[in-house]
């Protein structure tokens, strides 16, 4: 099959998906697939700049440097955009680097003032919730007005925490 593709075929395939042609379309136009494509490449000694697959690789060096930048107040979303990497392979990458993702106290977006005020409107929304259970409002009613308000949780959720927050609060009223 290879004596079909002559080294200098392949290479001048080469050379056009560099300059940015799909690779998909330069293997239907051999009549390969990619990965046939891509073995020819290997076998004629034509594959330093393969594209590779799965999770892009990330040295240690470069963990270390995000990581001191995170904890430094950086959001992950402007670290992600300057090293080209999704939110969620980063958070990963840090995560099984075994580096804490807690910053420090008093660097802003320290995660705790943000947690206190998610708390609290949480206990807005059940306080809410509660009372107008008592009024005889269905929970799907409840659900809609909340979402409204940016509840991000599921009805069952919503009737869950609810029950367990009033059970929380009225335990010595019962």
């Amino acid at each position: 099959m290879s004596s079909r593709h002559t080294t200098e075929q392949l290479r001048a395939l080469r050379v056009r998906w560099l300059a940015g042609e799909d690779l998909g379309a330069l293997a239907n136009e051999r009549s390969v697939s990619v990965s046939r494509l891509a073995a020819l490449w290997t076998e004629r000694g034509l594959s330093a700049e393969l594209p590779r697959r799965g999770r892009p690789r990330v040295s240690g060096v470069q963990i270390k440097a995000i990581h001191a930048r995170w904890c430094a107040g950086e959001s992950i979303v402007a670290l992600a955009e300057e090293v080209g990497l999704p939110r969620s392979t980063l958070y990963a990458i840090l995560r099984r680097s075994g580096l804490s993702l807690q910053r420090p106290a008093g660097i802003p977006g320290n995660g705790g003032d943000f947690d206190a005020q998610r708390r609290r409107q949480r206990r807005r929304w059940y306080r809410w919730a509660s009372a107008q259970r008592r009024e005889g409002w269905s929970w799907s009613r409840i659900h809609r007005a909340l979402q409204e308000l940016g509840y991000p949780a599921s009805k069952a959720t919503l009737c869950r925490a609810v029950t367990a927050w009033e059970r929380k609060v009225y335990k010595g009223a019962a």
